[in-house]
């Protein structure tokens, strides 16, 4: 991870803790727009090693791991409000991006089986 990743990551940990802290509503509404960003980066990323200058990019369930890291940052009350659906959401997203990328076959038949 990059300098500039590092510090943007710890930057959005302090703003997340902050609004735990002061503003439950704002943390909510940003805390939505957050896995949003995090489910189009799923989807982006599933089933790709390397960007185009040939960097390793992290595995896209690292961003669930993240995710819950933010939540413990902020508390036992956030944790306890957030990380199931936090959890659920990305989780989901991961297999369902990984499995269209590497395994269209796999993603149909599990698309199916959920139908049942």
């Amino acid at each position: 991870m990059s300098k500039a990743a590092k510090r943007q990551k710890a930057k959005r940990l302090k703003y997340f803790r902050r609004l735990s802290e002061n503003d439950l509503q704002k943390f909510d509404r940003e805390w939505d727009k957050r896995i949003s960003s995090w489910m189009i980066e799923i989807e982006k990323n599933a089933g790709r090693l390397h960007d185009n200058k040939g960097r390793v990019i992290p595995a896209v369930f690292s961003i669930v791991d993240d995710a819950l890291t933010i939540l413990r940052e902020c508390g036992k009350d956030i944790v306890n409000k957030y990380a199931k659906k936090t959890f659920d959401l990305l989780s989901t997203q991961c297999r369902i991006s990984f499995s269209k990328k590497a395994l269209p076959k796999f993603y149909r038949l599990n698309k199916r089986l959920h139908e049942l």
